[in-house]
């Protein structure tokens, strides 16, 4: 019988050791979430990866709580959809090998989720951006007075597509695919439109961070920030009635 809670998604293309950051962090929340009587995993996804990755990903072919999962897709959003359909955990939190996870994300997260009584999507409370350019950003729920609703036209207000949410919701919300070398960058922008026009709730965990690695200043968060980002396939938070009930 499964007795996985929680899972954590990572896709992987040609990152090899440089992916290693972004996975010991998630190792440590699982080790957290142990602790706190929570069953977790790490599903690193690899899709079409180099020789590079391969080599490091190896080391954790048999390693408890941590699966490998092959694809052929050569895109970042039908990758991920496939490492969530095959996660085992009620809770999948998404993330990249940009990222450096809180550890006690899962715990925070899963627990959060769990006393809410509709579907939520957690976003942490602080984002912090180290590379190129520093910066923070402390993120704001969606149902908060203060929360830039009319930004979403311009910008992806919570600048990554790093999150926790139930499995069903991801099934629902499904990441739409690359069509265009920028819009790779975009699809977390997209996803989170979709998600706030048929009214799932983005809601902020206190007092947990992620870090952003972003050496060279190039990132869809940086992007969005300098306004030189659009996003490449329309929501339907941008059709007129929609767009008016979420406004206001």
């Amino acid at each position: 019988m499964n007795s996985i809670e929680a899972s954590i998604v990572m896709v992987l293309h040609a990152e090899g050791r440089w992916a290693h950051p972004a996975v010991v962090t998630a190792l440590k929340a699982i080790e957290r979430a142990r602790d706190a009587g929570i069953d977790a995993e790490l599903v690193l996804v690899l899709d079409r990866p180099d020789d590079a990755t391969l080599r490091y990903t190896e080391r954790y072919r048999r390693q408890e709580r941590v699966r490998l999962v092959a694809v052929d897709f050569g895109d970042v959003g039908m990758a991920r959809n496939e490492g969530i359909a095959r996660s085992l955990g009620r809770w999948v939190s998404v993330m990249t090998p940009m990222h450096r996870m809180d550890e006690h994300w899962v715990v925070n997260a899963v627990c959060m989720l769990h006393k809410s009584s509709a579907e939520r999507i957690a976003r942490p409370e602080y984002l912090v951006v180290l590379g190129a350019r520093h910066w923070v950003q402390r993120l704001i729920a969606s149902h908060d007075a203060e929360f830039p609703t009319g930004s979403l036209l311009v910008t992806h207000v919570y600048r990554t597509g790093f999150c926790c949410a139930p499995q069903p919701v991801f099934e629902k919300f499904r990441y739409p695919a690359a069509r265009e070398p920028m819009e790779a960058e975009t699809i977390d922008w997209y996803w989170t439109c979709e998600t706030l026009a048929c009214g799932i709730g983005h809601v902020v965990v206190p007092q947990t961070v992620l870090f952003v690695h972003d050496s060279e200043g190039v990132s869809v968060e940086n992007r969005s920030v300098d306004n030189h980002s659009a996003l490449l396939q329309t929501s339907r938070l941008f059709d007129a009635n929609t767009w008016k009930s979420v406004v206001g």
